[in-house]
């Protein structure tokens, strides 16, 4: 009877225990234990904490927080004294995992947040703090195991450097949804991302998963992005670190599309260093640049939509590209292929390969978003390109037939097109050799030369074109044409003027010198002005007067001096060679030549005399 009395009153403490610890964890109140809950964030975050709103707990069905007012700070160089806002916070734990260290969340639910990531005026981004803990010897704790997540009414405001604009993205809703342990989440997003709508609905695997290496975790996604419908398939692999964090995550057989856009291949994600890297090969069929840029933001001129230089320095990486076709209006280029590397926020392509108009494109570029504005450079050539083809894209007819040679070397800054226009400097240069012209753009230049010299009209009113040779010389958003000129068997074109890349206007004058001086009255200068793609041709208010008197009075000098280094007396017959040297620096400029050689054979002086003796 002893036994049992003493088994009795040992049960009976045993539940007096019970209901003791009930009673006190069922009149809990969290809120005189503020100071402890907030002083655990900020030995986890690094930052001052502030908890303004009340701490409630409650027990069943499943053990759950919520809070309010939660706020955690930013940088003391931030622009706002906030980086992190919460206005309201509820986690929903299993209590069971937490026996044997594992964290189950049942439930987390975050509205009304705010979210302000930024750099420094060093660079240095806002949301990594000097000395935060890295963690214990024996490692970090294991992802955590997250079955449900509901995000409502998240704003992310991103700040590429104390001048940089803000990007504001709005996830109005996100919710994620699993089953069980291992089973895959059911995803559910809205989001204005920076003024393009992005809906997605799809499958995820959960973040414990992410956190498992060696795991095969499927990704199954579709919805819409700025209109355009999208999809994303993948299978994900992930690694950790020699702490146990995740450092990375390695997307094999991934294939994704926008609208028309199909890219496949491989991608991965290192997470290890203070940026994110991505190193990628993907491919491609038909890439329209149009397409891409078609949502809300792709309105008004496309000289003036921002360049997204400001997300540059967020991201490293290096991406291997190979697109069969990239359509850039009116342009196509076949078999691309590039190889793009991003470090330190100065973004380079290089090598640049492709084919334009059957020809042979190479080339280079960068953009260096660590200078403010942004600096911009691009270099290439392009050999033996149909002219036709080109010329049928720019005017809807192949005004000039043959195979051309292109060569640009430009650089500029700023941060939209037109910037880059503005401030552009550099030279471009094309060679035409052995071609056809359309005899009405003769005409067009030489009045009635094109039918009076019958020998050059060729079949189906075309004439021979021996060379077309331009170089323009930029500065300042002006490009100056330093060399151009046309050359037949029977007639020569020169020509002078500026191009405005900002106006996008010309302002040219082309004179016509025809090979045979008893037709240099017929020679008359017109000058071209107005929009490229428009400009109107008219005579030369100041044209070669038809006669000698008005030759003596020196009329042509200006219009004639054009030429004179390619076709003085002593050049040979052919001005193409001594044109194409001019426009590849091998030689003076006509504007040089005729500035600094007035007097010497082939100059002004010796122009006139052999002019006098033909006409004589």
């Amino acid at each position: 009877m002893t036994s049992l009395r003493w088994l009795a009153v040992a049960a009976a403490a045993v539940v007096a225990s019970m209901v003791a610890a009930i009673a006190f964890v069922a009149t809990l109140d969290l809120n005189a234990y503020k100071d402890e809950v907030r002083a655990v964030l900020e030995d986890a975050t690094g930052r001052h904490v502030e908890i303004a709103g009340p701490l409630d707990v409650s027990w069943l069905p499943l053990p759950s927080l919520t809070a309010s007012g939660v706020r955690i700070a930013n940088a003391e160089w931030g622009t706002d004294p906030a980086m992190v806002t919460i206005g309201r916070l509820a986690v929903d734990v299993d209590v069971a995992p937490l026996l044997s260290g594992d964290l189950v969340v049942r439930g987390l639910t975050l509205a009304d947040v705010q979210v302000r990531l930024e750099r420094g005026p060093d660079g240095q981004p806002n949301w990594i703090v000097e000395g935060s803990p890295a963690g214990s010897a024996s490692g970090r704790p294991a992802m955590p195991d997250i079955r449900q997540l509901d995000l409502t009414d998240v704003t992310v405001i991103w700040r590429d450097g104390p001048k940089a604009p803000e990007r504001v993205h709005h996830i109005k809703r996100l919710t994620l949804d699993g089953k069980g342990p291992n089973a895959p989440l059911t995803m559910t997003l809205l989001a204005d991302l920076d003024g393009e709508v992005l809906e997605l609905t799809g499958t995820l695997p959960t973040l414990a998963e992410i956190g498992r290496p060696g795991a095969d975790l499927p990704v199954d996604v579709e919805g819409t992005f700025a209109g355009s419908a999208l999809a994303l398939v993948a299978k994900l692999q992930s690694t950790r670190g020699p702490k146990g964090a995740l450092s990375g995550v390695r997307a094999e057989g991934l294939s994704a599309t926008l609208g028309e856009l199909a890219v496949t291949g491989t991608a991965a994600v290192d997470l290890s260093k203070a940026r994110p890297r991505i190193e990628a090969r993907l491919e491609a069929k038909t890439v329209d640049l149009a397409q891409l840029g078609s949502g809300a933001s792709a309105g008004g001129d496309p000289l003036d939509r921002r360049l997204p230089v400001d997300m540059l320095p967020a991201l490293d990486g290096r991406i291997e590209i190979a697109i069969a076709r990239l359509i850039a209006d009116p342009w196509t280029i076949d078999s691309l292929t590039a190889t793009a590397t991003l470090a330190d926020g100065v973004l380079t392509l290089d090598p640049v390969k492709g084919t334009l108009a059957e020809g042979t494109v190479e080339g280079w570029a960068a953009l260096d978003a660590t200078k403010q504005p942004a600096r911009f450079a691009l270099a290439g050539s392009a050999n033996r390109m149909d002219m036709g083809r080109v010329y049928r894209t720019l005017t809807g007819e192949s005004v000039i037939e043959g195979l051309g040679d292109a060569v640009v070397d430009v650089h500029g800054r700023g941060e939209t097109p037109r910037a880059l226009l503005g401030s552009a400097g550099g030279v471009t240069r094309l060679v035409i050799r052995d071609g056809t012209v359309m005899n009405r753009y003769w005409e067009l230049i030489a009045e009635d030369l094109a039918t009076r010299f019958i020998p050059f009209v060729g079949e189906g009113g075309r004439g021979r074109l021996n060379c077309l040779v331009s170089r323009f010389d930029i500065a300042n958003g002006i490009a100056d044409a330093t060399v151009l000129m046309i050359d037949s068997d029977r007639v020569t074109v020169g020509g002078e003027g500026t191009v405005d890349l900002v106006r996008q206007t010309l302002d040219m004058r082309l004179v016509p010198l025809p090979k045979d001086p008893s037709l240099f009255s017929l020679a008359t200068p017109i000058l071209l002005k107005g929009p490229i793609s428009d400009p109107r041709p008219s005579p030369d208010p100041i044209a070669v007067a038809k006669g000698l008197g008005s030759l003596a009075a020196g009329a042509v000098v200006g219009p004639f001096a054009l030429l004179l280094p390619f076709v003085s007396p002593g050049a040979s017959d052919n001005p193409c060679p001594d044109a194409i040297a001019a426009a590849e620096g091998k030689r003076s400029t006509a504007k040089a030549k005729a500035r600094q050689e007035p007097d010497k054979p082939g100059g002004i002086k010796g122009f006139f005399d052999n002019l006098r003796k033909s006409i004589e």
